[in-house]
Order: structure tokens, then C-alpha cells, then sequence
């Protein structure tokens, strides 16, 4: 089977009538996971709420960030500088990803983004059985 199109069978899909609507979970859905790969994270970990500013997306995420064990850094200083820099700046460089990617996945500009950092997650450390 062919999967090539034709220009002229993109024009005529183009113009069937209907629409497409995104609902408010679906968004939320699509701007948490996008919010857990900018920070490394797993989808569940990460709760995102779209709302409209002037026919912007303003976008909230809550996540908990990952930082080193205080005895990690005791042996290695340099650890901090691992995963993008301190907590300030990883923080930046996931919000700029985050709007990158929600507005190329949405079609939407973003005029906002808003991230609460939760809880840390002690990197290195067994979890408690």
C-alpha cells in the first residue's frame, strides 16, 4: 500500500468541513509529559494545568526535582554541575524546553509558564522498602 499523497489529496483533506477540538485533559496530559522529559522525570510524577491567557496557553506544572545526596556531593563537588547546574537553572533550561516543545506539539503560543517545585528526589539513594 501506498502511503504517498498527492498535493492535490492534500488540498482536498485540507478543506472537509469539521473541527478538531483538544479537551482540557488531553492538553494537561500532553503538556505533563512533556514537563517530565524536561526534567527527567516519569509522567505520573508530574501534574500540568493549562488555562487561556488572551487566546495564550499559561501553563502550571508541579513537579518534585531530582538533586544529589549530601554525601555525593561531599565526595565529588562537581556533581552539582552534572544534569544542567544548580536547582535555579535546571529549572530555566526545563521551561524554555517545555515551551519549545508545548507550542510545537499544540500549535499554541505560551505565555506563561509557571513550575512548582514539590519535593526533591534524593538521587543515589535506595529506595525504602
Amino acid at each position: 500500500m501506498d502511503l504517498l499523497m498527492s498535493p492535490a489529496a492534500d488540498t482536498s483533506r485540507a478543506s472537509q468541513a469539521g473541527f478538531t477540538r483538544i479537551t482540557r485533559t488531553a492538553l494537561n496530559r500532553v503538556l505533563a509529559a512533556v514537563a517530565a522529559d524536561a526534567f527527567g522525570l516519569k509522567t505520573y510524577q508530574v501534574k500540568a494545568n493549562a488555562t487561556d491567557d488572551a487566546g495564550k496557553l499559561a501553563v502550571a506544572v508541579s513537579v518534585p526535582i531530582a538533586v544529589p545526596s549530601l554525601a555525593a556531593i561531599a565526595k565529588d563537588a562537581s556533581i552539582l554541575n552534572v544534569g544542567g547546574g544548580d536547582i535555579s537553572r535546571r529549572t530555566e533550561i526545563a521551561r524554555r524546553e517545555l515551551g519549545s516543545r508545548a507550542e510545537e506539539l499544540t500549535g499554541s503560543l505560551v505565555s506563561r509558564i509557571d513550575i512548582d517545585l514539590t519535593s526533591t528526589i534524593i538521587e543515589g539513594k535506595a529506595a525504602i522498602q
